[in-house]
């Protein structure tokens, strides 16, 4: 009985041992690693915004969400939203034709996520918006055109504190046929053109800024080419701050004007 005794506590006692060599793990939260996307025309558009969307709630801090591949019958639009720490590189052709309400993609990094359009084209034939942005945008190849009557891109405010950014640069191009290439409206946005960015319009304007409030919106042109073949248009129209330190401004009419609202 003793012999027994001796050797059950001999077993618990090399058990203990054995526990206390094993770390303790606490627990973690789960993030699924950079992700690669292909979109095509099978499926619906919502079901891959959702399967995007998915990708992007699930990355963890410094992870990328790349998007490539193409679809070409987009009407109602696509809207993403970037949390913070995740980096969205959009590379996906889109084209379709959209009303006045809606866009081909909208994507909002109001919460401190980022966003880079490279090296693919995205376009509207219809009455609405190619792009709109909330919060950081990155156009750094590529394409963003309306060939209808609409925008190329529309930058909106965030509403929440964090200023909205557009940033056009390498060999992107921004064009819109009869309209308005880059349009924002209301407070605290900024727009820079730089490299060899190109910025077309064939009618109203290349950019508008229009403030509500205050002169907190700037548009800032380091490089590239800014042109309006309008007989009516104007290159850059804004009542908020513009400077201009380099690149090409070339139009039939106004050039660069400034205004207040009425």
């Amino acid at each position: 009985m003793k012999r027994l005794t001796k050797r059950f506590l001999s077993g618990l006692l090399a058990l203990a041992v054995v526990l206390m060599l094993v770390p303790v793990l606490a627990p973690q939260t789960a993030y699924a690693a950079s992700a690669t996307i292909t979109i095509d025309n099978n499926g619906t558009l919502q079901s891959w915004q959702n399967t995007i969307q998915n990708a992007i709630n699930s990355a963890g801090s410094g992870d990328t969400v790349t998007v490539n591949g193409s679809r070409t019958d987009v009407s109602l639009g696509m809207n993403l939203s970037v949390k913070q720490g995740v980096n969205l590189v959009w590379q996906a052709d889109l084209s379709g034709h959209t009303s006045t309400s809606y866009h081909i993609l909208s994507v909002t990094t109001a919460q401190g996520g980022t966003f880079e359009v490279a090296g693919c084209t995205i376009s509207n034939s219809g009455s609405g918006v190619a792009l709109g942005v909330e919060g950081s945008c990155t156009l750094s190849g590529g394409a963003v055109k309306n060939t209808g009557t609409g925008l190329a891109i529309a930058v909106y405010p965030t509403g929440s504190g964090f200023q909205s950014n557009l940033l056009v640069k390498g060999t992107a191009k921004v064009s819109s046929s009869s309209y308005v290439a880059i349009s924002t409206r209301g407070n605290n946005n900024s727009i820079t053109i730089s490299e060899n960015a190109d910025i077309s319009s064939g009618g109203e304007g290349c950019i508008r800024s229009i403030c509500f409030d205050s002169n907190s919106n700037s548009i800032t042109g380091t490089g590239g080419t800014i042109q309006n073949t309008h007989s009516g248009g104007s290159a850059i129209s804004s009542d908020g701050n513009i400077n201009v330190s380099g690149g090409t401004i070339s139009t039939t009419n106004t050039g660069i004007i400034g205004f207040l609202p009425n």
